[in-house]
């Protein structure tokens, strides 16, 4: 037995080492993980509503209609004089964002933009675990207020139904029941760190084609049984502070400008007393989308007044197409949800704490307990450290790092350990680890010439192999 190899392709690499690490911890009982735990959320507070009406006695509509888009890529407008600061975002269904520019996508080139960097939505799924859920999100919403955030956009729970969708990876699972039973805990989580959930993306957001403009035709009992059963719950359990317009159409109009979603089902049916805010670029109109219950424009870079709730709105109101008190009624509702969060106020806010030990661990014990072993043949795990001299490891996977790679669900990272790595931190000396890349990623920018040239539209597949490299994989 001192000569046997064990090989490893990265493709599954992942997945086969991690279980071999847990067949080697202490097995959890079927007391620690509990579906039927339950989770409930804190409503928004309404104490400061007779505070909030002087407040927006003092303001002007410009200073209102301000509160309702973008003033830069992931803020609103605040108003010093009277004391009301900018609500301020970030992405982060897998950790914390790095800092954005104020005008444009690109990064903003701090050095104290760090986040832990968190497994996947599907990762979470597989663990079936409530308690990490509420690990997850409380975690992830420390991290939030370190960072000074108001809202995180997160979690993203749409039903998973193509593995081609560009935001599958962010979702947790295609089961409505573990769909909402993981999203609530998750939600309240981090809204006990005083910072809002953007759930998103409401509602039938699924498939990547045409993810801006498709329109979704879905009978009523599959979308209430399948599709809305983990939003619904988000609303009436984890009392989720806010929500994500998203920008495909449902039964012909744009989810943000959808009153039968935002309002009938959203706010009368389930009883949602948070803000809406539209995914980026997602609003079409002004009108429409404040009447059906928009709260919030955000947008990708242009000059923000130019938004449909900046200029256009005012001059909605200025033709006599709505009132101020139809402005009114979303400031106040943002109003409250700065109360709420303690970023008006004179209570004590939670301060946070962002790259710490115990958020790696967290990090680390989700990824731990979601690998799923699906198969084992010829009972090759758990390995016998004991027997093996030589491990092979091959594939380009096996060094890569991903935390970036994620762009709105992109993490800049002080703490990534890549497949190969981890093998080498973990094995003991005594084996010996032999690596190859043993293929070129098809669509590697430098390889376009021979690869393809990769667009939005369609990416031109090679079929050819590298037989050099493929010779010293073998």
């Amino acid at each position: 037995m001192n000569n046997k190899i064990i090989f490893f392709s990265m493709t599954l690499f992942a997945v086969l080492f991690t279980s071999c690490n847990q067949a080697q911890k202490t097995e959890i009982s079927s007391n620690e993980i509990k579906i039927t735990d339950t989770y409930m959320g804190t409503s928004i507070i309404h104490n400061y509503d007779k505070k909030i009406d002087s407040i927006m006695d003092q303001m002007t509509l410009e200073e209102k209609t301000g509160m309702l888009h973008g003033t830069s890529m992931f803020t609103t407008a605040g108003v010093n004089r009277l004391g009301v600061p900018e609500l301020k975002m970030a992405d982060g269904p897998l950790g914390v964002r790095e800092e954005i520019s104020r005008d444009s996508w690109a990064p903003l080139g701090v050095d104290n933009d760090y986040a832990t960097y968190y497994p996947a939505g599907a990762g979470l799924s597989a663990t079936w675990n409530t308690k990490l859920a509420y690990v997850f999100g409380n975690s992830v919403g420390e991290e939030s207020r370190a960072r000074d955030k108001d809202v995180l956009l997160s979690p993203a729970i749409n039903i998973i139904r193509t593995p081609l969708g560009g935001r599958t990876y962010e979702y947790f699972t295609e089961d409505p029941f573990l769909n909402k039973k993981l999203a609530v805990p998750f939600i309240v989580g981090l809204q006990d760190n005083d910072v809002a959930a953007c759930v998103k993306h409401y509602a039938a957001n699924n498939q990547e084609t045409h993810r801006d403009y498709v329109d979704v035709q879905i009978d009523e009992r599959t979308l209430r049984e399948i599709y809305l059963p983990a939003f619904k719950a988000a609303v009436t359990e984890a009392k989720a502070y806010s929500m994500m317009g998203a920008y495909n159409k449902f039964r012909g109009e744009y989810m943000c400008e959808n009153s039968d979603m935002l309002n009938d089902v959203l706010r009368e049916e389930w009883g949602f007393e948070g803000i809406v805010i539209s995914d980026w670029a997602a609003v079409h109109t002004s009108v429409k989308s404040l009447k059906s219950g928009l709260d919030i424009e955000m947008g990708t870079p242009k000059p923000f007044n130019e938004f449909f709730m900046a200029d256009p709105l005012m001059d909605s109101l200025k033709a006599g197409k709505i009132s101020e008190n139809d402005i009114d009624k979303h400031v106040k509702r943002i109003l409250q949800l700065m109360y709420t969060l303690k970023s008006m106020g004179n209570e004590d806010r939670k301060k946070g704490s962002i790259n710490t030990e115990a958020h790696f661990k967290d990090a680390y014990d989700i990824a731990s307990e979601s690998v799923v072993l699906l198969k084992n043949e010829k009972k090759v795990l758990p390995i016998n450290l004991s027997e093996i001299k030589t491990m092979a490891v091959i594939g380009a996977n096996a060094t890569k790092k991903n935390a970036l790679g994620g762009f709105g669900a992109g993490v800049k990272t002080k703490r990534e350990v890549t497949p190969l790595e981890g093998l080498q931190n973990r094995l003991p000396e005594t084996i010996k680890i032999n690596y190859a890349e043993g293929y070129q990623e098809r669509y590697a920018p430098k390889k376009k010439a021979i690869f393809g040239e990769v667009t939005q539209a369609r990416a031109e597949p090679m079929n050819e192999l590298d037989s050099e490299m493929l010779e010293q994989a073998i």
